[in-house]
């Protein structure tokens, strides 16, 4: 990574600033504030910044982290105490969700295969953001966080 690659993480760590500040005041999770940065910012939307190398850089840092994070928040004995819903639970959703987007992709002219990939995609959330949101709101030892939770670890098993 050469100088530009500096200048380029620069843009970013500013336009990040920003975003995430913006999302803080409109009391949101901060990542949503980097996804907001990181969408017309990306080479893939507006293209701003070309620099793919140091993005794709960054891109892939930004995974490690994420799935960092993923791993901190993850116990083993606390997924085994919950394996029913883990497994029953967060199967079913997945699975229903999968399909039914999946067939409303192939309704809608999508090949067999993307229609299969497009509902997957859609089957996921984001565990970062759902598990800050449910410990901020002190709601993560409810029912329903639990039960929220349980699908999102057999999610994350699903991606992994």
């Amino acid at each position: 990574m050469g100088p530009e690659g500096l200048g380029t993480i620069l843009v970013l760590r500013a336009a990040v600033v920003v975003g995430v500040a913006a999302a803080r005041r409109l009391a949101l999770p901060p990542i949503l504030g980097y996804l907001v940065v990181g969408m017309p910012l990306g080479p893939h939307a507006l293209g701003l910044m070309q620099d793919s190398a140091t993005i794709l850089f960054l891109a892939e840092l930004g995974v490690v982290f994420l799935l960092f994070t993923l791993g901190l928040e993850f116990s083993l004995p606390r997924m085994l105490a919950m394996r029913n819903e883990v497994f029953g639970l967060g199967a079913q959703q997945v699975g229903v969700t999968a399909l039914l987007a999946g067939a409303v992709a192939y309704a809608a002219g999508a090949p067999p295969e993307v229609a299969f990939v497009i509902g997957g995609a859609v089957a996921m959330s984001s565990t970062a953001i759902v598990v800050q949101q449910l410990t901020e709101q002190a709601e993560i030892n409810r029912t329903h966080g639990r039960l929220s939770v349980s699908i999102l670890l057999f999610q994350d098993l699903v991606f992994v």
